[in-house]
């Protein structure tokens, strides 16, 4: 299969994009002119936005499969061969870890947590814990492939865990954690991560590369909710 060119990706991206945007538009647009009228300045700042996000996002995904991806692929195939396990395992959790810190997504929840608890949940303890989940995580899925473990042997006792952690934690920590899984499961850390995996699986080998290669998001989501609870533990 050829890959597609500079301008056949951005295409792509682009009606990608105003297909995801453009029936939240129109809703509010609805609303606007029926139930729920905006003003005119309100509605010509929406508008605005709306436009703004679309560029932006288009912009955010073209970069993400023009550099990240590829890198991703890159790095994890050529790295088996120069290093050993041990440092190929380090360097890949390094990179998921870096993601992680660097999303908007995550940045973004730990402010506004930060600021929905007048400071009681301080936004750096929560980066730091929810990117040691993503971490941890992104490990163990290189564990399971390397070992060919199934993923539910992971990921059953895992949830389990996380319900019964749920029974002990204060109420807004058990919210943050469930939101924490889902903003690290968002368009930079998910693609650059499973670039790496899919790297990694096409030089190890492995017989089914379709089941090595998938269900890392499944594990990066439940990683920050374990660490998430975790740290509500420490402050109960």
């Amino acid at each position: 299969m050829s890959t597609p060119n500079g301008r056949e990706l951005a295409l792509t991206i682009g009606r990608e994009v105003l297909t995801a945007v453009s029936p939240i538009v129109a809703f509010v647009v609805i609303l606007h002119f029926t139930l729920a009228p905006l003003g005119t300045e309100g509605l010509v700042r929406f508008l605005a936005g709306s436009v703004m996000v679309t560029l932006g996002l288009g912009l955010f995904l073209l970069g993400v499969n023009m550099g990240v991806v590829p890198l991703g692929e890159r790095v994890g195939a050529e790295l088996p061969a120069k290093l050993g396990a041990v440092a190929v395992f380090a360097v890949f959790v390094l990179f998921a870890v870096v993601a992680v810190v660097a999303d908007p997504n995550v940045q973004v929840l730990a402010s506004l947590v930060g600021t929905a608890s007048d400071g009681a949940i301080p936004s750096l303890q929560l980066v730091i814990f929810v990117a040691g989940g993503v971490g941890l995580y992104t490990l163990l899925s290189l564990l399971r492939v390397f070992f060919q473990i199934p993923v539910g042997w992971i990921l059953l006792p895992s949830y389990v865990l996380a319900f019964v952690l749920s029974a002990f934690v204060d109420a807004r920590f058990l919210s943050v954690a469930f939101d924490a899984g889902g903003v690290t499961t968002g368009p930079l850390i998910v693609p650059f991560v499973m670039a790496l995996n899919v790297g990694i699986v096409s030089v190890l080998g492995v017989r089914d590369r379709m089941a090595a290669s998938f269900g890392l998001v499944a594990m990066i989501f439940i990683g920050p909710i374990l660490a998430v609870l975790l740290l509500g533990l420490l402050y109960s």
